[in-house]
């Protein structure tokens, strides 16, 4: 049996099991079982959206860049008041090279992998002469060209300790 669990245990001795991803409650459930710790289950990204994500047009795995992985590794993945941040402006990266860098993510509305019009998340590349993303660019209020930033839900849950 594969566990794909990881534990927190906590100054008090509290000990928290911690599940990444859903559709696995028979396997929480024997283990909470057994050791009598309770598990919280957490996925990457929201349980609506979970990352990593599909481009809606080429349905390949959408990457996170280097700035990304950059940005995540030094802790900087938060706002200042404590939430996660979602995404990075690749429009304010040094690499956007007038939107050829291969990492930059198109969110909103265009025509997808079966040329139905949706909103969804696309590699900027597949996307960029289509008529919706144009239009969608020029009138955008808040950031559409994003380099997706991976969080966790779910660990909201547990009461930070005093």
């Amino acid at each position: 049996m594969h566990i794909s669990y990881k534990s927190v245990l906590r100054s008090k001795g509290e000990i928290f099991g911690i599940e990444v991803g859903i559709g696995k409650e028979r396997q929480v459930s024997s283990f909470s079982t057994i050791t009598s710790i309770p598990v919280f289950t957490v996925t990457v990204g929201s349980f609506k959206q979970p990352q990593p994500f599909r481009c809606g047009k080429c349905r390949k795995w959408i990457i996170y860049c280097d700035k990304v992985i950059e940005v995540c590794a030094k802790n900087e993945d938060v706002t200042p008041k404590g939430e996660p941040k979602r995404y990075l402006d690749c429009r304010e990266c040094e690499n956007f090279d007038n939107g050829r860098c291969a990492y930059i993510v198109y969110h909103g509305k265009a025509h997808d992998h079966s040329n139905k019009v949706r909103k969804l998340r696309y590699h900027y590349s597949c996307v960029k002469d289509d008529k919706f993303v144009q239009k969608t660019l020029e009138r955008a209020k808040k950031p559409k060209l994003i380099a997706p930033i991976p969080w966790v839900d779910g660990l909201e849950y547990i009461k930070p300790e005093f």
